[in-house]
């Protein structure tokens, strides 16, 4: 099993996620709660979808449903590193769930 580890910059972006809600009386917010699960769920479980990987540029990306691409390195200890997490734009958009 490889441990995985969030760069910096994943890391905020993960965090700054929930800052950037649509807010009021309809708000987004349990979609992303749902987003945050699913992206966790994959990432603490990448030895599961490797096989879904595609390289580009020497870097690899996974896709999380329709929620984000997630990239990644693959270090030679059983460890994998998050550099950057890259949203859809339209979050508020429905998803399609796997």
């Amino acid at each position: 099993m490889r441990r995985v580890v969030l760069s910096d910059n994943a890391q905020n972006t993960l965090e700054n996620y929930f800052l950037n809600f649509y807010g009021g009386y309809f708000t987004d917010m349990p979609q992303r709660a749902y987003h945050y699960r699913r992206i966790i769920s994959i990432l603490t479980n990448i030895d599961l979808f490797l096989e879904d990987v595609y390289v580009i540029n020497d870097k690899n990306y996974i896709l999380v449903d329709d929620i984000c691409v997630v990239e990644f390195e693959i270090k030679e200890t059983p460890q994998v590193v998050i550099s950057n997490i890259h949203f859809n734009n339209d979050i508020t958009q429905q998803q399609k769930y796997n």
